[in-house]
C-alpha cells in the first residue's frame, strides 16, 4: 500500500507498506536526463514483487504505454494512473524480462511514450543496481 512520495518527485524518496508483512519499504527516485519526457524512473521491491515506478515530465492521460527497447527487444508497460503515488506511475514488472535484460549491462533503452520515440535512457551501471534494487524479489 503507497504512502506516497515525501519531498516532491524526482530526486525523492516513495515509502509503501506491504500489507502482508507490514514491512516499510522505502525507495529513492533520481532525477533522469537524456530521455525526453521522463522525469523519475526507479526499479525496486514492493513486498516481494518487483516493480516498475516512472514521473512523467508533463502530464499524460491514462493509461500511459510506456516501451522501451534494449538492443532487439522492446519491453511495453501499460502504467495506470495511482493518485496515491504523488505523481508516479507503477506497473508490476514480474512477468516482464525487462529486470533480467538489466543484468546484461545494457548501456541504453530507447524510450517510447505513447507510441512516440523520446530518445534514450542511460543505463550505464544498471545490472548491479537493479540486481541491489530487487534482490528482495529475485534470488540471483
Amino acid at each position: 500500500e503507497s504512502l506516497g512520495v515525501i519531498n516532491g518527485t524526482a530526486d525523492a524518496y516513495y515509502v509503501s507498506v506491504d500489507p502482508v508483512t507490514g514491512f516499510v519499504v522505502t525507495t529513492k527516485f533520481y532525477s533522469v536526463e537524456g530521455a525526453i519526457g521522463i522525469q523519475a524512473f526507479n526499479l525496486y521491491c514492493e513486498g516481494s514483487l518487483p516493480a516498475l515506478a516512472v514521473a512523467f515530465t508533463t502530464q499524460q492521460p491514462a493509461p500511459v504505454r510506456l516501451e522501451l527497447q534494449v538492443g532487439n527487444t522492446v519491453y511495453p508497460f501499460v502504467m495506470a494512473h495511482q493518485p496515491s503515488a504523488a505523481g508516479f506511475r507503477i506497473v508490476n514488472v514480474a512477468g516482464s524480462g525487462f529486470p533480467r535484460a538489466l543484468l546484461g549491462d545494457p548501456q541504453s533503452a530507447q524510450v517510447r511514450i505513447q507510441g512516440v520515440e523520446r530518445g534514450s535512457l542511460s543505463l550505464r551501471n544498471a545490472g548491479a543496481a537493479s540486481k541491489s534494487a530487487l534482490a528482495g524479489c529475485y534470488k540471483y
